[in-house]
């Protein structure tokens, strides 16, 4: 792993000026990772919740990420799960965001891979789900795949879909 550089900003404009000079352009984003080796986060302090370690946590997470997987980059979905889940100790978007999808569907596998706010929302808990039922030695070796479901866990897209929709309502019944 080579040294990695943390670049922390104190306010969103500080950091939103940084990104843009990087010429990206992040919107609502409070981190940002650029390679292997840098990484950029506002630093917020908070009493309740403790968002610069989480911000910190999750952007150090892509970076270990795309240290293990340099070919190419791993479906949205699933990078950002693993930031997601790693970085929190709870699922932030819950019941609300699950309730919604058992009710209107699934919708497509392939939206999840790419990246936007759906990856972030349904990453967190297909880890979490990947976890519970495959174990940590599997969601390894799908990092290793490349985020390639059928390959690692050796079961179809849609077996793995209805298993994690299962899954879903389970946790909020």
């Amino acid at each position: 792993m080579p040294v990695v550089k943390i670049n922390m900003y104190n306010s969103d404009k500080a950091y939103n000026d940084q990104i843009k000079a990087l010429g990206k352009n992040v919107y609502n984003s409070k981190g940002y990772t650029k390679n292997t080796n840098r990484f950029y986060f506002v630093y917020h302090e908070d009493r309740d919740i403790p968002w610069w370690k989480i911000f910190s946590t999750h952007e150090f997470v892509h970076t270990v990420n795309f240290y293990a997987t340099p070919k190419k980059v791993i479906n949205a979905w699933f990078t950002e799960g693993i930031a997601m889940y790693i970085s929190q100790d709870q699922d932030y978007f819950g019941q609300y965001c699950y309730d919604e999808l058992i009710k209107t569907g699934f919708g497509s596998y392939e939206k999840l891979c790419i990246k936007g706010d759906m990856s972030y929302k349904y990453g967190y808990s297909m880890v979490e789900y990947i976890l519970t039922n495959y174990g940590q030695e599997q969601l390894i070796k799908l990092i290793y795949e490349y985020g390639n479901i059928e390959k690692a866990l050796n079961i179809s897209i849609e077996e793995f879909e209805v298993g994690w929709l299962n899954f879903l309502k389970k946790k909020i019944d």
